[in-house]
C-alpha cells in the first residue's frame, strides 16, 4: 500500500468512526465502520484518489446528461449485468468524464459486495513485462486480480499504450487472453477510450479478433460535447 493510501485512509478514520455522531467510534456494529470498510474496498480495488467519492450526481453538465442515464440504468440493474457479464465501452473526447463514471460503477459493485479493480492499459503492458526482470510475484498477483476480480476497469484502451513494431504479437496474445478468459467466465469488463470499437478494430496492437470477442459482451457509450474536467474535479474538491 502506498503512503499516500494509508494517510488517505488515517483521514477517513477520523472523519468518518472517530466523528461519528451515533456511536462516536465504540460501537463495531454501527453504519460507519461499514462506511470506512468501503474506503479500505476502494483503496485495494486501486480506484485512483481523485475519483473515490465519485457520484452521479457530481455530473451536472447539460452535455454528459444522456450518459448519466444510462449509467444510472446499468448500476440499478448490476447485479443483472454481474450475471451475464455484461460490461460497459465508454468512448469519446477527452475530459468528458468517462473514467469518473467508471468508477462510479466500481464503488457500486463494492457496494453491493462484488470485487473490483481498476486499471489502465499502461499498466498491464508494464507489469506484463516484469517476469522478464525476475519480479514474478509482483505479476503473479497482479494477473491473478486482473483475471478473477468480478468488475474489472481498463481505462485508456487503445490510447496510451504504443508498442514497439516487435511487440505487437505479444500485446495482442496477451490482451487476447485476458478478454477471452473473462467474457467466458462472464465478468464484466469497464473500457475507457477515445475511440470507437470500430476504430478500435483498425488498431493493429489489440487486433480484430480481440475486439469481435468484447463486442457482445459490452453496452457502448458514446461521449460527446466539450470537455469540463476542470469544472468537474473543481466542483469534487
Amino acid at each position: 500500500m502506498e503512503l499516500c493510501d494509508i494517510r488517505y485512509l488515517a483521514k477517513e478514520k477520523i472523519d468518518i468512526i472517530d466523528k461519528c455522531q451515533f456511536c462516536h467510534g465504540v460501537d463495531f456494529e454501527c453504519s460507519c465502520y461499514r462506511d470506512y470498510n468501503l474506503e479500505v474496498l476502494k483503496v485495494k480495488a486501486n480506484i485512483p484518489m481523485k475519483y473515490r467519492k465519485a457520484t452521479l450526481y457530481h455530473i451536472k453538465s447539460p452535455d454528459c446528461k444522456k450518459q448519466v442515464i444510462n449509467i444510472g440504468n446499468y448500476i440499478k440493474k448490476i447485479n443483472e449485468f454481474r450475471k451475464k457479464g455484461v460490461g460497459l465501452y465508454l468512448w469519446g473526447i477527452e475530459g468528458t468524464a468517462k473514467t469518473y463514471l467508471a468508477c462510479v460503477v466500481l464503488v457500486c459493485a463494492l457496494k453491493n459486495n462484488y470485487s473490483a479493480y481498476f486499471t489502465t492499459m499502461d499498466d498491464i503492458m508494464d507489469i506484463a513485462v516484469k517476469p522478464k526482470f525476475g519480479k514474478f510475484d509482483e505479476y503473479n498477483s497482479f494477473q491473478d486480480t486482473v483475471y478473477k476480480s468480478e468488475f474489472l476497469c481498463i481505462d485508456d484502451i487503445g490510447f496510451s499504450y504504443k508498442p514497439a513494431r516487435d511487440e505487437i504479437p505479444y500485446v495482442d496474445s496477451l490482451f487476447f487472453k485476458l478478454i477471452r478468459h473473462r467474457t467466458s467466465n462472464m465478468l464484466p469488463i469497464l473500457f475507457t477510450s477515445q475511440k470507437s470499437i470500430i476504430d478500435l478494430a483498425g488498431s493493429s496492437h489489440l487486433g480484430d479478433r480481440t475486439i469481435s470477442v468484447l463486442k457482445g459482451h459490452v453496452k457502448k457509450i458514446q461521449f460527446t460535447g466539450k470537455s469540463f474536467r476542470d469544472g468537474l474535479e473543481k466542483s469534487i474538491i
